[in-house]
This record gives structure tokens, C-alpha cells and sequence, in this order.
């Protein structure tokens, strides 16, 4: 293929232009409705370096390292502009924002590679069309960085539906940390390799029947999402590390049995509703005892592992009485929440591991007296929580290890009569712990179960150490006092 090289002389243009595209369908529009205002932009004194290849135009090189903001032109000569080359944006580390057309169908290795300032991408295409182009690698996408947002008419690419194409391409939304919700609609067959790679915020994702190929890592390091597939179970041509992380997946999704209402999504499993996702930016969430689908009413019982992970808007949860189990890191990592409040009558039987960990604006919480176990690491790392009160005529039975591990403001706690285990290193931590009172009925204490509370005296109701208790359960020797009643 013979190519002919071409150089683009200086151009220079005085003036504003706008970022927006008329001519765009209507899935441009498929970002957060919440837009930031455009960035005029106005050409820089920019060098261009073009390749005449089959198609088109190839992009070569800028020649300016220094330059802060570019618009690449959709055509060179009579021809588009097609791709952007190997290393084209090299160390181009002053570059701030860039404007790409919709012509471009591929962008080589490199090509935005040592871009660390690089804020905004304007694309004058869909968001399709986004999700089309050829990436040859991860530096190829100018969104890999973590910290560069995506507009498409001027709107930031957030909540985005993915419809008329065939194929989303490796790498499209490589450590995009900006996109929230991915739709996927029926058409697709192919999903490539590390297309959603450290995608932090993306919380979930639907995934129709016609998705036949999925590649490696597709969906690696998206810590806070929950996948939603319509096809039964994994179709023979999925990668095998396709969901790399294990993170939450539901099969068999249609109309009949997923619903989302009020920003939580919910799926019914044996006619009875699970809660398995919070996909919206309320501080304060009330949970519903029932949900209605297509004239079915299910109530809603359970709050599924990781259903509001990473929730950082959430400052209020209320529970119904309804729900009886809350499963592993259903909380985890809701930094700002405050207040958890069960309604009366709860049947809450089980808080699972980790459910609370890292919830380090908590400062109290009541558990309902229908609670039996307490997981493990359940309120880990809760350091701002003061008072953990257990409601009359508990049903407690197990307090799992590291339940309340780093609770470092906490300063009391009584045992409910009926809990008979307490696990390894369960209140490990607790700094400002003062005082703890031990029931007879508790015949297991786990290794450290009070370790670096330096403060603590222990009150137990029996008249010596049972055998059950690991002889390291007190191992800084703090002051026990036996048979206190």
C-alpha cells in the first residue's frame, strides 16, 4: 500500500466554535441529563501530519507537544480523516481537551499515551459510534487516563445505551471512571476484551440474548457493578475471565422479573423481590416492602450483595420490615451514610460479611431483635460508630469474626443473653472500648477477639473461662471480672 505524505501547513483561526452536532441520532443524547457548560475552543497554531492510506486519512502526528486544545478535521484533501496513527499524541502532556470527529475508525497504540492533562474529549459521532472504533490498545483511548470525560453534544456521556451496531470494540470505555450505567440493546453479538476496564463508578449493566462473544477482563476491576443477563446461564463463546471479579450476575432478566423504580432495581427470585441494585443519586432511600411488575405484586425480602456499594450520595437508608437478609457488602464502602433505620416489627434474620464495612459516617445503629447472626466484618471499620444497641428479647446467636473490628469510637456494649459464639478478633480495635458485658450463654470466643483495646474491662457472668474460648480470646490481659451477674 503505497502512501504519500502529506503536510497540513498552519491553520489559523480566530474565533469561537461550539462542540454541539446537529446532525447527531438521538443515542448522543444518552448521557446523565446533567451537562456541564460548553468549553469554547479555538485553534491553536496546530501542526497535522497525515498518511494517505486505503480509506482515507491517517492522522500521524502532531507536531507541537505543547499544545493545549485541537480539533482534528473529518476530512483531508477531498478525504475523511479515518484514523489516528501509532503514537500520534505521544507525551503530548499540555494537551487539555480534543475534539474527534465521527470519521475516525480507528486509533493505534500509543496514540494518547503520556497525555496526563487531558480533561475532555468532544466526539462528534454517537455514542455508538464510540463503542465502534477499533482501539488498538489501551493508550490508544483518550479516555484511559481515569480522569477524562466524554461529551457528546455537549453532554457528558453518564447513562448510555448502546443500540445499531454489531460489536462494542476493545477497550471503548477503558477506565472511564464516569460512566454510571451501560443498556445494551438487542443486535449486539460481541462484547471485546477489557472493553469496561477499572470502570469504578459503572453500576450496572444489561446484556441481551444476541451477545454471543464476550472477551478477557471485559467488565475487570468494575467494583461497583451488578451484571443483568438475559440468557439463562454463560453462552459457550463468553471468555472464561469475562467477569473476572465474580461481581453480582443475574440470569434469565426480562420484562417479567426485572424492574427498576425510584433508582433501585430489583429482581424477583421465587416470586418474592431481592433489591440488587441502587443506581440513583438520592441522599435519602426508602425502601418499599412491596414492588409491582407488569400487575404482580412480590414483597420485597432481601437486600443483595453489593446493592448499594459505593453509594457515596447515600446518607439515609430505611429498611422494611419485610427484608430478611441483608447479604455481603450490600453497604460496603457508603462512606457518607448516617442513619439505618429498621422499621418496627422487623424480620431481619441475618446481616452478612462486610454488609456495613467502611460505612465511616455511621454513628449508631439499632439491630432488630429478629437479627441471628451478625457476619463477618459486618461493621468493620465503622470508625465513627458510637453506640450499637440491641433491641429487647434479642435472637442473637453469632457475632462473626471482625464484626465490629476498628469501631474506634465505640465505648460500651452488652452482649445479648443469647448469643453463644463470638468470633475471631470481633471487637479487635475498638480503642475507646471501656466496658464489655458477657453473657453465660456464650460458649465460644474466638483469638483476639478484644485485641488493642487498651482500655477495656470485661464483665463475665460465668465463674471461669469455659473450655470453648480460645485461650489467646483475651490476649492483652485486660481486666475480667467472673461471675458478674
Amino acid at each position: 500500500m503505497k502512501k504519500i505524505q502529506l503536510i497540513l501547513g498552519v491553520l489559523i483561526v480566530i474565533g469561537l466554535f461550539g462542540c454541539t452536532n446537529s446532525n447527531n441520532q438521538n443515542d448522543s443524547s444518552n448521557g446523565n441529563s446533567e451537562s456541564e457548560n460548553n468549553t469554547s475552543l479555538s485553534y491553536n497554531l496546530d501542526y497535522f501530519q497525515f498518511e494517505l492510506i486505503d480509506d482515507g486519512y491517517e492522522l500521524v502526528r502532531v507536531t507541537d507537544n505543547n499544545v493545549k486544545n485541537i480539533l482534528i478535521p473529518p476530512s483531508y484533501e477531498g478525504k475523511p480523516v479515518v484514523s489516528i496513527g501509532y503514537e500520534s499524541f505521544y507525551d503530548c502532556n499540555s494537551l487539555e481537551s480534543i475534539t474527534i470527529p465521527s470519521s475516525i475508525t480507528s486509533i493505534g497504540e500509543y496514540a494518547f499515551f503520556r497525555c496526563s492533562s487531558l480533561e475532555r474529549v468532544n466526539y462528534g459521532g454517537t455514542i455508538s459510534q464510540w463503542a465502534s472504533i477499533d482501539f488498538d490498545s489501551s493508550s490508544s483511548n483518550p479516555l484511559s487516563n481515569g480522569t477524562t470525560k466524554l461529551y457528546i453534544n455537549d453532554v457528558l456521556q453518564e447513562n448510555i445505551i448502546l443500540d445499531g451496531i454489531d460489536k462494542i470494540g476493545n477497550y471503548a470505555f477503558f477506565n472511564y471512571y464516569f460512566i454510571k450505567t451501560v443498556t445494551i440493546k438487542d443486535g449486539v453479538t460481541s462484547i471485546g476484551k477489557n472493553t469496561f476496564y477499572r470502570c469504578n463508578f459503572l453500576t450496572s449493566i444489561t446484556i441481551p440474548s444476541s451477545v454471543t462473544n464476550i472477551g478477557e477482563d471485559a467488565f475487570i476491576y468494575c467494583d461497583s457493578l451488578t451484571i443483568y443477563c438475559e440468557v439463562s446461564s454463560t453462552p459457550s463463546g463468553w471468555d472464561s475471565s469475562w467477569n473476572y471479579d465474580n461481581r453480582p450476575v443475574y440470569w434469565g432478566i426480562n420484562e417479567n422479573n426485572f424492574i427498576e423504580k425510584d433508582g433501585i432495581q430489583y429482581v424477583i427470585v421465587n416470586e418474592k423481590a431481592v433489591v440488587t441494585r441502587y443506581v440513583g443519586t438520592s441522599a435519602y432511600v426508602e425502601i418499599p416492602t412491596t414492588i409491582e411488575i407488569n400487575g404482580k405484586t412480590s414483597r420485597v425480602t432481601n437486600i443483595a450483595e453489593y446493592a448499594f456499594s459505593n453509594c457515596y450520595y447515600l446518607t439515609n437508608i430505611t429498611i422494611p420490615n419485610s427484608v430478611t437478609s441483608i447479604e455481603e457488602y450490600a453497604f460496603y464502602l457508603c462512606d457518607q451514610l448516617q442513619s439505618v433505620t429498621f422499621e418496627p416489627n422487623s424480620k431481619l434474620e441475618s446481616i452478612g460479611g462486610y454488609a456495613f464495612d467502611y460505612c465511616r459516617s455511621l454513628t449508631t445503629i439499632t439491630i432488630p431483635s429478629s437479627v441471628t447472626s451478625i457476619g463477618e466484618g459486618a461493621l468493620n471499620n465503622c470508625n465513627q460508630l458510637q453506640s450499637v444497641i440491641f433491641e429487647p428479647n434479642s435472637k442473637l446467636e453469632s457475632i462473626g469474626d471482625s464484626a465490629f473490628s476498628g469501631c474506634s469510637f465505640l465505648t460500651s456494649i452488652t452482649i445479648p443473653s443469647s448469643v453463644t459464639i463470638i468470633g475471631n478478633n470481633a471487637f479487635s480495635g475498638c480503642i475507646s472500648l471501656t466496658t464489655i458485658t458477657i453473657p453465660s450463654s456464650v460458649t465460644s470466643i474466638g483469638y483476639d477477639a478484644f485485641s488493642l483495646c487498651d482500655f477495656l474491662t470485661i464483665y463475665c457472668e460465668v465463674s471461669s473461662k469455659p473450655s470453648g474460648w480460645d485461650e489467646n480470646w483475651n490476649s492483652n490481659n485486660r481486666p475480667v471480672y467472673w461471675s458478674n451477674k
